[in-house]
């Protein structure tokens, strides 16, 4: 089994990760006579380069200490609020802050990332909200005896939350969890129960993928699902948490993301090993913070990306308003309650411009006074909820749409 066959590989790579990191500390030492050489200090980077890609797997820190807010910074505290065995959610709270805001529950991704991914948009909006996360848990680490975890799972969780979490709340879905963001929406509108979502921003999310089709989307529809299943899926080893249980290993997602774009990778790294010659310590960071990020990675359970494979990126269910919850028929136009705003990067090579604005077509009774729908220019996947674009230019669009809907 691939999983297996990680760990196994993990084993052999050890001593490559030891040795690089040795390499790396020696080399790129300020005190080290030699490391004022250009010569050594790229073989320093390329050491560094081997040891970050050899590392184990590990949850990484949110690691946000303070926001600044005005003149005065506040320290935030990092709570968990409400577990369940495949998802911790977690509140970022400012200490000695009177002010009342706006909760926002931020559904992370997940998709082979952990919830650090959206750390930049956490960031952000602490400045003005009561800021919830959901903090994904690898399903490598889950035992068999907590049960499985689907799509509909998925709907269950994000309803319990808003229960939870009570009125008042709005939602901020990045990439992957738009679509049960927008069937839970629903599931609450029908029930016509009190914690309706106040909005629901959804950003680049893969709502009708049938739109400007990407390099992911045809992926899924060139090999068939039992190939998914052959391909995509392990099961966990004897000696890990969560042994037996049958998962879709986050490495393998990982590479096939890198695949699509090998060159650029490959490029990205070649200007780090550059970089760290010349001392450009701004490229050197920036290149770091992304790949410390984006190479760390989790195990899905494989019925929830089997299912998300067939209904939203084959059969197209949800943008066909033919989604099921539990037999039962999903209706969207059931939400009037809940404004709407969706977000596109006109770069997006994930998701493709059109697919996540779809979701106003789907929720035709929501009130035009009620609807939004922003798109950046010049911003790929990432850029839409990372990066300095993000702050300026894409964080006060929904700050602003968020203060018109409380």
């Amino acid at each position: 089994m691939y999983c297996y066959q990680r760990d196994k590989i993990r084993k052999y790579w050890r001593s490559s990760h030891f040795v690089s990191e040795k390499a790396r500390r020696l080399l790129l030492d300020s005190n080290f006579p030699l490391s004022q050489l250009k010569m050594v200090r790229a073989f320093g980077a390329i050491h560094e380069i081997i040891h970050r890609w050899t590392r184990p797997n590990k949850h990484p820190e949110f690691d946000i200490p303070y926001i600044k807010l005005g003149e005065q910074n506040y320290q935030v505290v990092e709570k968990m609020v409400f577990q369940k065995p495949f998802c911790q959610l977690k509140l970022f709270e400012k200490k000695r802050y009177a002010k009342e805001q706006p909760p926002i529950l931020v559904v992370a991704p997940l998709s082979g990332h952990y919830a650090t991914l959206v750390r930049d948009t956490i960031q952000t909006l602490l400045q003005d909200h009561k800021v919830y996360v959901t903090d994904w848990v690898s399903a490598y680490n889950v035992p068999l005896s907590d049960g499985k975890f689907d799509l509909d799972t998925y709907v269950d969780y994000l309803k319990d939350f808003h229960a939870f979490l009570g009125p008042g709340v709005h939602v901020l879905a990045v990439c992957q969890p738009c679509v049960p963001v927008l069937m839970a929406a629903a599931l609450m509108a029908e029930d016509k129960v009190s914690y309706q979502p106040k909005s629901m921003i959804l950003m680049g999310g893969p709502v009708d993928t049938r739109i400007n089709s990407t390099a992911v989307n045809q992926m899924t529809e060139k090999f068939s699902l039992d190939w998914f299943e052959r391909h995509m899926v392990s099961e966990i080893p004897h000696y890990a948490p969560g042994s037996g249980r049958k998962v879709t290993p986050g490495n393998l997602i990982l590479g096939g993301f890198i695949q699509m774009n090998i060159w650029t990778h490959i490029k990205k790294h070649y200007d780090h090993i550059i970089n760290v010659a010349n001392k450009d310590e701004k490229a050197v960071n920036a290149h770091r913070s992304f790949y410390d990020e984006y190479l760390t990675v989790m195990d899905l359970p494989a019925e929830y990306f089997i299912q998300t494979v067939d209904k939203v990126f084959k059969r197209h269910l949800l943008a066909k308003n033919e989604m099921d919850y539990r037999g039962r028929r999903l209706n969207l136009a059931a939400i009037q309650l809940t404004a709407l705003m969706t977000i596109e990067g006109e770069n997006d090579d994930i998701t493709g411009l059109g697919q996540t604005y779809a979701a106003h077509a789907l929720c035709p009774n929501i009130p035009e006074t009620k609807r939004d729908h922003f798109l950046r220019l010049d911003v790929g996947h990432y850029g839409i909820f990372s990066g300095s674009r993000w702050r300026k230019d894409i964080y006060p669009q929904i700050r602003n749409f968020i203060q018109k809907n409380l």
